[in-house]
C-alpha cells in the first residue's frame, strides 16, 4: 500500500483554468465530465466537506487498475494525489476535511476531537 506517482498512472483528464473553468461551479461540472466524482459531504453522518465552491475534491476510482486519486480544489488551485488502495484515499480526503474543519475552512461535526478524528468522521458519506 503505497502513495502513488502521479504521473505514472493514467488519470482522468482535470480542467484547465480559464479554458475549462473560471469559479469553483464551472470547476466542479467540468471535473465530472472528466470521469472524477465531487462528494458534498463526509463521513458516516455526511459532513461538510470543504466550503463550496471554494474548497472541495474530487475522486475517482479504477479498481482494475488498482488507482484510486483525489484532486484537492483550493480557489482555483488543484493538487492530485494517487493511491494504490481506497482506504489510503479515503484516510488522505479525511485527513484534508479534518484540517479544513478545524480551521474553519468548513463546518465541522460537534464532537470532533481536538486531535485526530473519530471513525464516524472517516469514509465516504454512504446516504448518496
Amino acid at each position: 500500500m503505497a502513495k502513488l506517482d502521479v504521473d505514472s498512472v493514467e488519470l482522468p483528464k482535470l480542467p484547465v483554468k480559464d479554458a475549462d473553468f473560471y469559479d469553483g461551479d464551472d470547476w466542479t461540472y467540468a471535473v465530472r465530465e472528466f470521469g472524477w466524482t465531487v462528494p458534498l459531504l463526509w463521513g458516516a453522518h455526511g459532513f461538510d466537506l470543504g466550503r463550496w465552491p471554494l474548497t472541495m475534491i474530487g475522486l475517482y476510482s479504477n479498481e482494475e487498475a488498482r488507482v484510486w486519486a483525489l484532486v484537492i480544489y483550493e480557489e482555483g488551485d488543484m493538487e492530485v494525489s494517487a493511491f494504490d488502495t481506497e482506504e489510503e484515499r479515503d484516510r488522505a480526503v479525511t485527513d484534508r476535511a479534518v484540517s479544513w474543519w478545524r480551521n474553519g475552512d468548513s463546518d465541522a461535526p460537534d464532537d470532533l476531537p481536538d486531535t485526530g478524528y473519530l471513525e464516524h468522521h472517516h469514509g465516504q458519506f454512504p446516504g448518496l
